[in-house]
């Protein structure tokens, strides 16, 4: 597990979804940024302009931790009294609201994670207290400083979380539909399957459009995070809007156009495709949808790649088998030569896939287990 020997050895750590560390670590590498990889996320240098990079850039990485303090956490009291130590002043004021996030593992003291979360929730309350007179409030859905605890055995990490709202709320969304799927899985997906700018890419069970925004911003090198509007960072006492509006400047002069008709998709769902089209008015991005079933999908030019995520299991129930029509379109409409990247419930896929795909790849979407299943 992530280890801290000292607070001047410190470094941010970045979390992922299961399975995507090597893909973070990669990204990273990509954006200038070295990265070491631990279950669930990577390190990386401790640097104001990393935190703004990563938030911005990555497509991988959910949150983007800036540690406070790194201890041994045996007990309630060991947690009060190292969280109150630190200086609470420098990144929060009692006119600031705050929540806290805790995590807690193998620890006898807290079988509840919850129960760490109000521990540090006192110190920093008693901390202001006895400094002002005052304390700030807690704000669950929308803080202006976000607080992450982790304890793992008997080491506790209190950090800074710089991003506020997780990163897979990208901010291009006008809503979501039933069984949405989380955005930096879907790109992850992407990754997997070496979606590039120069592919046509279909998925025929759209819903509320996620593999197809976060390919349209892959192919344009548009930033994951171009269309949000508040970050956690903007309270870090490091935080100077001049150096954040430069970088984002040069992250932006990057953005290119998306080939014409190349992202298209389509779905039996009225209301996801009226979703995916007041999305793209946030986005203008030339994507094209279909209300349709898969039978009468029609394919605006011959598809490279196929990605789906069709219903499945508890999530939906669907009135026929979507595999046995996806494998179909597969055949018929793609001429059996488009590759495709399938999520699915199940280790393997029906045979009327006909091509064997590669070794199936375990996921998490939403709490579910699920498998990545390439065929190229």
């Amino acid at each position: 597990m992530l280890s801290f020997s000292t607070t001047t050895n410190m470094h941010l750590f970045i979390t992922c979804p299961p399975n995507l560390e090597q893909l973070l670590a990669e990204e990273l590498q990509t954006l200038g940024i070295a990265a070491r990889r631990w279950p669930r996320g990577v390190s990386a240098p401790l640097s104001i302009e990393n935190v703004y990079i990563i938030n911005y850039a990555s497509r991988f990485a959910t949150r983007v931790l800036w540690p406070l303090a790194h201890f041994d956490c045996p007990n309630r009291d060991a947690l009060y009294n190292e969280a109150k130590k630190i200086p609470w002043d420098k990144y929060l004021t009692v006119d600031k609201t705050f929540a806290i996030d805790a995590n807690a593992t193998n620890n006898q003291s807290f079988r509840n994670s919850h129960f760490a979360g109000l521990v540090v929730k006192d110190a920093i309350c008693d901390f202001f207290r006895e400094k002002t007179g005052k304390r700030p409030s807690v704000e669950v859905y929308n803080p202006s400083v976000q607080i992450n605890i982790f304890i793992f055995e008997n080491k506790a990490t209190i950090s800074v979380d710089t991003s506020g709202a997780p990163l897979f709320k990208r901010g291009y969304r006008s809503g979501s539909v039933e069984a949405p799927l989380q955005e930096t899985l879907a790109a992850a997906i992407l990754q997997l399957a070496d979606y590039t700018a120069e592919d046509v890419l279909c998925d025929p069970f759209c819903g509320s459009g996620t593999f197809l925004w976060e390919a349209a911003l892959m192919a344009t090198d548009t930033p994951a995070a171009y269309f949000r509007k508040n970050f956690g960072f903007f309270n870090h006492p490091l935080y100077k809007e001049e150096e954040w509006l430069a970088l984002k400047a040069k992250l932006d002069s990057r953005i290119k156009p998306l080939k014409p008709y190349s992202i298209f998709g389509g779905d039996r769902d009225r209301k996801a495709i009226e979703l995916c089209k007041a999305t793209q008015k946030n986005t203008h991005l030339p994507l094209h949808f279909q209300h349709a079933h898969i039978h009468n999908f029609k394919t605006l030019l011959q598809p490279t790649l196929v990605v789906a995520n069709p219903p499945y299991g508890t999530r939906i129930q669907a009135p026929s088998d979507p595999y046995l029509e996806l494998a179909e379109f597969l055949k018929t409409t793609c001429n059996g030569k488009a590759r495709a990247a399938i999520l699915s419930p199940h280790r393997s896929l029906p045979p009327a896939f006909g091509r064997p795909p590669k070794k199936p790849i375990p996921l998490l979407n939403g709490g579910l287990e699920i498998f990545l299943h390439l065929i190229v």
